[in-house]
């Protein structure tokens, strides 16, 4: 159009120059040789007239085809549009394309594929990054290096490990070496399981009885790289090798290996030669071809594992395709670090302990997290001991648990070190009937003693021990519970102060027994006193105490997990695990309570008691035997009482000794007491003592038998005058008395933990005495209380007062009060309660300064 337009622009200044020029040329001398003036010119001619046999029509456009010629295109909306555009932005919306910065792409875009180790600004294809993801395991990946022959890790045998014995089961490790090595290994010379690489392909063994051995061969296993393999086993079936998620070799028959593969033998991962060890599991059930390829691509098993909640363990348990673990220890985890004890990913509680020598590196530093809080420290002497008089409640025959908390070990290597022990005199351990935990300079010991002293059963741990001794001359900040019950033994040790190093480590102790009648685990336990440095004139003395504790019954693990994580006793362990001696709400019947020279009726939700005059009482199927010298709280509810005058007791059907007495009224009553010798073979009589007739109705008795005997936590009290915070009446134990020789006092401390009973209505100091620091270094970081009751309560630093809450109605069970300040106004905590309910404190404070 432009041509055009310039085309008749042109005619007509030509046609106006001739016009005042008045000079008429002949059009063929125009068109043959045209001359113009200077900054003037002419179209050619042959143009014009290509120009002008166009066919104009609506949306065309012309164009050049050659020197005179020219020719229109149709002009489509699409270009239209883009012809539009005003700026690029325009543009691009017009053609639909994204921007240089930040472009998102749709679709399938392709790109050229980037060779292995481009390590560019380039493009990464699909293709690029499996590649990559293939090659993943032959670089260098985390785990433990080790320089020697030495398993990198030990499961000891146990129940856990049983499970492989006849089951299909698939095992995967990731590992480096430049030699033969042992990957997996739980065998005797006649059965079980072992897997090696070698220079020739990967070897799997298996033996019921009779060995058989498979190569898969692969001439790579051990060029240096980190490689991924595994071994699927159908039992009675096929077994296949993988080398980095592809199959090695033809599938090999099992069949002549049907037997159990059951042996007492440990499990060893690593060792033969140097090398690296990192994730490494059994699944009980042999995975897919496509899984182990998966598992190799994604450098790990984790991503397909499934997690499921065990209230039974207190922890989530994995398992794979519908395949629970056997083991998973994954040495790489630690990234690159390891720990001592290397917990099972699995949840089946099941633990390698890594070897000692050879390996690096040793320890991750925050390992040491745990900074214990003050400890009375001991110079070894004979003569240093500390120690708490028991008063009559010895374990006996029941659950019984000793925890003991410090620096473990406390020097490389010497004579036998006890750390705590029950026993019947302060100035000598050798004692029939005690129960102790010590270490000697090559394994950890749990000893009870029979009645005579050269009647030991024992329980030792080597592995354990050389864990602990491998992480210096000093140890580490650990915490050691060895729970006795119906069962038997079980040991836990708590490492750090976190929740998910506290282990059971039961699986790598020995049992052994000396003596001509070596006592049983359930028998009986005497122990006058409880000590912490115990001592004779021939074996030393530990010297570092940061806690003892003494439980009367066996709390569970997670429990016990939760307690070291808090550093203080847990909720859980102040009323949910108790042991009911005795319980009765009298739902469904009298419960076999019966009349005496007092009667008793079923109401249908209660019993009612009739008494015509004081002396007079009713029969309770309550018989205590087993639990003498055990403290426990007797608790019950009166309603409907027609007098309020006179007391009730509940005593002894033998010996008339009180075991509960109140004064008659409607209400809620507990009592906290030591159950004395007197009550052996005794049942319990609920006696009218005094006042005239009178019927109430009686409902929830419950006699519990209680937690912590006794307890030295340096923290609730200053220097060597170290208060016991189960010490509530005088039936209870003693406060911890201490040697005037070779004890150091408590170190400075950064936490305090003050745990105190009341059980009364109205105002109760705790402790009865000044037990705040008030120079302005502390503040109160929690206060818990644990009741069976209902009450409402008031807590302040001096008697009735409000400071920290104020009207307060509690619920059965663990209530964490919300305290109006942290900052204590006295030396003082006080508890002002609506009842006579037993309220259990438990109050946390924090050093400021």
């Amino acid at each position: 159009m432009q041509i055009l337009r310039r085309i008749i622009a042109l005619t007509l200044l030509f046609s106006a120059a001739l016009a005042s020029a008045q000079v008429e040329i002949p059009w063929t001398d125009i068109k043959s040789t045209p001359t113009t003036a200077a900054g003037y010119g002419i179209l050619n001619g042959a143009k014009i007239d290509a120009a002008a046999a166009l066919t104009w029509s609506a949306n065309t456009a012309p164009y050049y085809t050659g020197n005179a010629t020219i020719s229109s295109y149709s002009l489509t909306a699409f270009a239209r549009g883009v012809l539009a555009s005003v700026d690029a932005a325009a543009w691009r919306a017009a053609t639909g394309s994204a921007p240089l910065d930040s472009a998102a792409l749709t679709g399938t875009p392709t790109a050229p594929t980037a060779a292995l180790d481009t390590a560019t600004t380039q493009l990464a294809t699909t293709a690029f990054v499996r590649s990559t993801a293939d090659a993943r395991t032959r670089a260098p990946r985390g785990g433990i290096s080790n320089a020697t022959a030495n398993p990198v890790g030990i499961t000891p045998d146990g129940p856990a490990l049983s499970r492989l014995a006849t089951s299909d089961f698939t095992l995967g490790v990731w590992y480096r070496s430049g030699g033969t090595i042992s990957l997996v290994n739980k065998s005797s010379t006649t059965a079980g399981v072992y897997a090696y690489a070698s220079s020739t392909g990967l070897v799997f063994w298996l033996g019921d009885g009779v060995g058989s051995s498979y190569t898969f061969p692969s001439v790579t296993l051990t060029d240096g790289n980190t490689h991924f393999v595994a071994v699927t086993c159908v039992r009675g079936g096929n077994a296949q090798g993988y080398q980095d998620g592809a199959p090695i070799g033809s599938a090999v028959s099992t069949a002549a290996r049907t037997g159990s593969l059951a042996t007492s033998n440990r499990l060893e991962w690593g060792g033969g030669v140097g090398g690296t060890l990192g994730e490494s599991w059994i699944v009980l059930g042999a995975l897919s071809a496509s899984r182990c390829a998966a598992i190799q691509r994604a450098g790990s098993i984790a991503p397909f594992v499934t997690w499921t909640w065990d209230a039974e363990k207190g922890q989530h348990v994995g398992t794979v395709d519908g395949f629970a673990f056997l083991t998973w220890p994954d040495f790489e985890r630690a990234d690159p670090n390891y720990n001592p004890i290397a917990r099972d990913r699995s949840g089946t509680n099941v633990h390698a302990v890594i070897a000692v020598t050879g390996l690096a590196p040793v320890i991750r530093t925050n390992w040491l997290t745990r900074v214990l809080g003050p400890a009375v420290v001991s110079d070894g002497s004979p003569a240093a001991r500390a120690y708490a008089a028991l008063n009559g409640q010895n374990p006996g025959t029941g659950d019984v648990l000793l925890s003991w908390e410090g620096i473990y070990p406390q020097e490389v290597s010497g004579p036998t070190r006890r750390l705590v022990a029950l026993t019947q005199n302060i100035t000598s351990v050798g004692q029939g009937r005690s129960f102790q935990l010590a270490y000697v300079g090559s394994e950890m010991r749990i000893l009870l003693y029979g009645p005579l002293s050269s009647d030991i059963r024992t329980l030792a741990s080597s592995q354990l021990h050389a864990a602990f001794q491998s992480l210096g001359a000093r140890g580490i900040p650990c915490r050691i519970d060895v729970r006795r019950s119906a069962t038997g033994i079980k040991v836990f040790a708590g490492i750090g102060g976190d929740g998910t190093r506290y282990y059971d480590v039961t699986a790598l102790f020995s049992e052994s027994t000396s003596g001509s009648n070596p006592p049983a685990w359930t028998d009986e336990i005497v122990g006058t006193y409880m000590t912490g440095f115990v001592s004779d004139s021939v074996v030393s003395t530990a010297g570092h105490i940061a806690q003892l504790a003494l439980y009367n019954f066996a709390p569970t693990e997670a429990n016990l997990r939760a307690e070291y994580e808090r550093g203080s006793p847990a909720a859980e362990l102040m009323g949910a695990s108790r042991t009911a001696i005795y319980r009765q709400d009298f739902s469904s019947g009298d419960g076999t309570w019966t009349n005496g020279s007092g009667t008793v009726a079923w109401s249908g939700s209660a019993l009612t008691c009739t008494y015509s005059t004081a002396g007079q009482y009713v029969n309770a199927p309550v018989n205590l035997l087993s639990y003498i010298g055990r403290r426990v709280r007797v608790a019950f509810t009166i309603a409907n009482c027609t007098s309020a005058t006179g007391t009730l007791e509940l005593r002894s059907s033998v010996s008339n000794s009180v075991l509960q007495s109140i004064n008659l009224a409607n209400g809620t009553y507990a009592n906290d007491l030591t159950l004395p010798a007197s009550y052996a073979g005794a049942t319990l009589v609920l006696v009218r003592l005094a006042g005239g007739a009178v019927s109430f109705d009686l409902d929830n008795v419950s006699i519990t038998q209680l937690g912590y005997t006794a307890i030295l936590d340096p923290a609730i009290a200053a220097g060597l005058t170290a208060i016991n915070p189960s010490r509530g009446t005088s039936n209870d134990s003693t406060d911890w008395l201490f040697s005037t020789t070779g004890i150091t006092a408590p170190s400075s401390n950064r936490t305090q933990t003050i745990r105190w009973t009341t059980s009364a209505a109205g105002n109760q100091q705790l402790f009865g005495a000044p037990c705040i620091d008030t120079t302005g270094r502390w503040r109160i970081r929690s206060w818990t209380i644990y009741t069976t009751g209902t009450p409402t309560v008031s807590l302040g630093n001096i008697s009735a007062g409000t400071a920290y809450a104020n009207g307060v109605t509690l619920v059965a069970g663990v209530n964490d009060i919300t305290v109006a300040t942290r900052t204590p106004g006295t030396a003082n905590l006080w508890c002002n309660s609506s009842t006579n309910a037993s309220l259990e404190h438990v109050v946390l404070l924090d050093r400021v300064d």
